[in-house]
């Protein structure tokens, strides 16, 4: 599904991660030998993670990270007509977060608020729901994306060193000639290649994942260039989903893609899931800030399986460094 709007601006970005700072070198175990986890960084690029600890979770990350937009926005929270949060990290099961964070925020009951359950692909899946949204209806939107995968749901013991936790916000607002390009797929007959049944652990098949990436992402990437009459060239950054490095660097290199102009954060953070999109560009600021204006093609993929691609042109103003929080707020 290709798709374009010509009235959809971002307005700022901020991520935010728990101090709490686990170094995968130090995960040796019974199960972990050195000599595993070595090959494992090598593979992945992860040298080190943030972990939620006590009783943070995944939206007090995102709630501070809207909190801190808002304000650097200056925009009355009374503006805020459209409230998304894609998470697999819900704190309850019902209602949705979304609805927590709402009244968390403090924003108007006039306000449209519900969470997305997607992991990977989630914030371009989100980038999209929320431009239809808007262009239907008007006004500013909060896209708020957040992970905080427990440690103790893995089936396979190197996957500990993969996952890291952090949240983000993303501000939207309708504004004239400002262009936002989508293309989204899902394959739910792959649903198996990453799954999790209520209270089991995360089963990932490693091997489906890389072939689905440098296959079928690849290809959705080549013709997303094409269908929109892009070239790499045209394009100052990329970001895509932070899976692992060895992934990365085949798409990039199988997409024609100088790694100059490839975002990163997995090095510090680890698989991020939802956030990872965000968070890349936020841990990349002193980059993008060379530039008043920057052309972005985010790429999102996994957990379905479903893929995704989001163009679009953002002021680098209202792009933050990742911070650090231990607020936890309490309902």
């Amino acid at each position: 599904m290709f798709g374009e709007y010509s009235n959809i601006a971002v307005r700022g970005i901020v991520s935010v991660v728990p101090p709490t700072k686990v170094e995968n070198l130090d995960c040796v175990s019974d199960e972990l030998s050195l000599k595993k986890i070595n090959k494992q960084i090598r593979l992945t690029g992860i040298q080190r993670r943030r972990i939620l600890t006590g009783e943070q979770t995944a939206s007090d990350l995102a709630v501070k990270a809207a909190e801190k937009l808002l304000n650097e926005l200056k925009w009355e929270k009374d503006s805020i007509r459209v409230l998304v949060y894609v998470t697999q990290a819900a704190d309850v099961e019902i209602p949705s977060t979304a609805l927590l964070i709402q009244k968390r925020l403090g924003i108007s009951i006039d306000c449209l608020a519900f969470d997305v359950n997607l992991g990977c692909s989630g914030y371009t899946a989100g980038l999209q729901i929320v431009a239809g949204l808007l262009h239907q209806a008007g006004g500013r939107a909060l896209l708020l994306a957040a992970d905080g995968r427990s440690d103790s749901l893995r089936e396979n013991a190197a996957d500990y060193l993969l996952f890291g936790n952090a949240g983000t916000a993303t501000a939207l607002e309708t504004s004239q000639n400002h262009l936002l390009q989508y293309r989204h797929q899902s394959d739910g007959s792959r649903w198996k290649t990453i799954y999790r049944k209520n209270g089991c652990a995360t089963i990932m098949d490693g091997n489906a994942v890389f072939a689905f990436a440098i296959n079928d992402v690849a290809d959705s990437v080549r013709q997303t260039l094409e269908h929109f009459s892009l070239t790499t060239g045209d394009i100052d950054y990329f970001v895509f989903h932070q899976g692992q490095k060895m992934i990365i660097d085949n798409l990039a290199e199988i997409c024609g893609i100088p790694l100059d102009k490839m975002l990163y954060s997995l090095k510090d953070y680890g698989n991020t899931s939802c956030a990872s999109i965000p968070l890349s560009i936020c841990n990349e600021v002193r980059k993008l800030k060379q530039q008043q204006e920057v052309h972005m093609y985010l790429c999102g993929f996994g957990v379905g399986l479903s893929w995704g691609s989001i163009l679009l042109t953002i002021n680098t103003d209202m792009i933050f460094p990742v911070e650090e929080s231990d607020t936890h707020y309490i309902d």
